[in-house]
């Protein structure tokens, strides 16, 4: 650290101010909600949404590190009603010109004279530097004056929680309070009906990004959906925690809410609710499209669940058929018991889910993480009992609710993923079971020990059926040693190697030869195994190992 130079000193100081709370001395949980820095956006907790200065102990290691710290402007740009008012003239001047964010914390429900001195403060020196805002819709009504004096004209993101249950009298339009003329981002969470959406939507002209946390029941209006689809700039449209029931009854009576210019549409919710919101929507053909649905029985899944039904609809649109192929997938499987449920008195539970992406461009060697940039997500989540959830991921969900025929028979590559924490329940052919009609496959990557084994097991010619992926030519497996292959017990007599070997001879044998096979792992382990001269004899193999001899 001594030999750094000071820019690279200051990049991983505005790191630390992102994942370490201050004057803290380890990662630790927010003192709130016991939500983990690491896990927040942009440093924030996911519920209360405070922004931690974890760069702050930096300054009392050493002198050097105090100058680079105190040079850096990016680190003074946040500014708390935690502050006095002294404290807020430091942040000011170090921060020089560089844009700056109000956070007011969600624990604060009504604005002591103390804050409203210091918000008074800051606007009236640097009104004009403000673009972000964080802050509960009570404390905007509450500092109303402040903001009437100095305006934020300048102001790019607004993110505030409805945390008062004011009536209909006293509910103002936010973006009339800080008089922004120029916002790009919204976000809302929790009671979404205290704001009069249609007196805000002349303000929003030109807006990107909305983001609607609904989060209980009975917050997703009309006059909402009206708003959405007036905002001609729009972009990105998050809509998360729709709940079933109430949530849904205004959407049940609407039709065809359209959303001509948004590029980016993420639903995140209970089944029903999803499915109900999709089927209202009418989206472009392009679209970049999430859904994420969890179901709330505790059952056997027997039946399509209903966003999945909701989405062939959006898949099977004539014009999308024609305009839309996609070309690379991935697919992830997760299963693990939830704590404290295995004992004498409750029986054990497994939460379960299933996440598959679509891509339209086929990058044979991009190593990006299948979520975040995928043309189509879909996870579907749910929780059951240990031995009904078995029964059900063998018996359900063929060709995944048949959403992977539905889109399309053009998949050239397909990623297998472990889970993260390595905790699944794999049951026999689930590979197959879900993606039989994928014939045109020619690549098939795999990452994480804990699905390797399951995927060489189906990719074996079986002379029962069709063998999977009968068009694969390259095999690729990343993330998998033989020190863990080997102890965790996925294999009796036989290592990764050998059996790899075994399956690419088969194919070959069966007429489904293999081209090429990459693999990666510890080379000091890898050398020693006899079965690479084999493997080599069948295949052009190639091993990367994480440690060169």
């Amino acid at each position: 650290m001594d030999n750094l130079p000071p820019e690279i000193l200051a990049m991983i100081f505005q790191l630390v101010a992102i994942e370490q709370p201050a004057l803290s001395t380890a990662i630790s949980k927010c003192s709130g909600h016991g939500q983990y820095p690491l896990r927040m956006t942009i440093g924030t907790c996911a519920r209360c949404r405070i922004s931690y200065l974890g760069w702050i102990n930096a300054l009392h290691v050493c002198r050097r590190w105090r100058d680079t710290a105190i040079a850096t402007p990016g680190l003074w740009t946040t500014l708390t009603n935690n502050m006095s008012t002294g404290v807020a003239d430091v942040f000011l001047a170090r921060s020089h010109e560089s844009n700056l964010r109000l956070l007011w914390d969600g624990f604060v429900s009504n604005m002591s004279s103390h804050q409203l001195d210091v918000l008074m403060h800051i606007l009236a020196s640097a009104r004009l530097r403000v673009t972000e805002l964080v802050a509960p819709l009570s404390m905007m009504h509450a500092s109303r004056t402040a903001f009437a004096q100095s305006p934020l004209c300048n102001l790019r993101r607004l993110e505030m929680e409805c945390d008062a249950d004011q009536s209909a009298a006293n509910i103002l339009d936010p973006l009339t309070i800080v008089q922004s003329t120029a916002l790009r981002e919204l976000s809302v969470f929790m009671r979404v009906q205290n704001i009069a959406w249609r007196s805000v939507i002349p303000r929003l002209a030109q807006l990107r990004v909305l983001e609607i946390d609904v989060g209980m029941p009975g917050y997703l209006t009309e006059n909402l959906f009206v708003a959405v689809q007036a905002i001609d700039s729009l972009e990105i449209l998050r809509l998360h925690g729709l709940r079933d029931g109430e949530s849904i009854a205004v959407t049940k009576s609407m039709k065809d809410v359209e959303l001509a210019t948004c590029t980016e549409v993420d639903l995140e919710g209970e089944d029903e609710a999803v499915a109900t919101v999709l089927g209202v929507l009418r989206l472009r053909t392009d679209v970049r499209l999430r859904v994420h649905a969890s179901l709330r029985e505790l059952g056997e899944i027997v039946c399509t669940p209903l966003a999945i039904t909701a989405l062939h609809g959006f898949l099977d649109e004539g014009k999308r058929r024609d305009s839309v192929s996609y070309l690379r997938a991935s697919f992830e499987h997760a299963s693990a018991p939830i704590p404290g449920s295995n004992n004498i008195f409750f029986p054990s539970f497994v939460k379960t889910r299933w996440r598959l992406c679509a891509f339209h461009h086929d990058t044979e060697h991009d190593d990006t993480p299948a979520s975040g940039l995928a043309d189509l997500e879909v996870e579907i989540g749910w929780t059951a009992y240990d031995s009904t959830a078995r029964s059900s991921l063998a018996k359900h969900g063929d060709d995944f609710f048949g959403l992977a025929g539905a889109i399309g028979s053009n998949i050239q590559e397909v990623h297998l993923i472990s889970p993260p924490t390595g905790a699944a329940i794999y049951t026999p052919d689930y590979v197959h079971h879900h993606f039989k009609s994928w014939t045109s496959v020619k690549r098939v990557r795999v990452t994480g020990v804990n699905v390797a084994s399951r995927a060489l097991d189906e990719l074996s010619p079986h002379t029962e059926r069709t063998p999977l992926f009968p068009q694969l030519s390259e095999l690729a497996f990343s993330g998998v040693y033989v020190e863990d292959w080997t102890s965790a017990a996925l294999i009796s007599s036989e290592c990764l190697g050998a059996k790899l070997a075994r399956v690419a001879r088969e194919r070959r044998a069966a007429g489904h030869p293999l081209q090429r096979i990459e693999m990666s792992g510890d080379a000091k382990v890898l050398q020693k195994e006899g079965w690479r001269s084999e493997l080599s004899e069948v295949a052009n193999t190639e091993i990367r190992g994480l440690h060169p001899m």
